[in-house]
């Protein structure tokens, strides 16, 4: 329970500055943009569904973070993207993650993790 409460407690939580985050670990940037994304999608189906079931909302998220979805908003994206962007989109795409979820083709979930 400490280790809960001090993460919970800790008022000193580091701002990364841009070069730190273009030095993360694309599966760690990966990670937290999930994390980001589907908050972003689920705050959005609730205000547009506001009386909906929790099964629904869940499969509308699901649809939306799912990595085939995030593979074809990149994909559709691109080219839209600076170079920047893009650069960090091909640094996710190309790294090899130890696994792959059941129901995504390989080359989706490596879209998704660039995503």
């Amino acid at each position: 329970m400490q280790d809960f409460e001090k993460l919970l407690l800790n008022s000193d939580h580091k701002i990364l500055s841009k070069n730190e985050l273009i030095e993360m670990p694309p599966l760690a940037m990966a990670f937290v943009g999930d994390a980001v994304y589907e908050l972003y999608v689920r705050s959005s189906i609730c205000i547009d569904e506001k009386r909906r079931d929790v099964n629904y909302l869940h499969r509308s998220a699901v649809a939306y973070v799912k990595a085939q979805a995030q593979a074809a908003a990149v994909k559709a994206l691109f080219d839209e993207l600076s170079e920047e962007e893009k650069s960090v989109v091909r640094r996710g795409r190309n790294t090899h993650p130890h696994t792959v979820p059941k129901n995504a083709s390989i080359s989706d979930y490596r879209y998704a993790t660039g995503f």
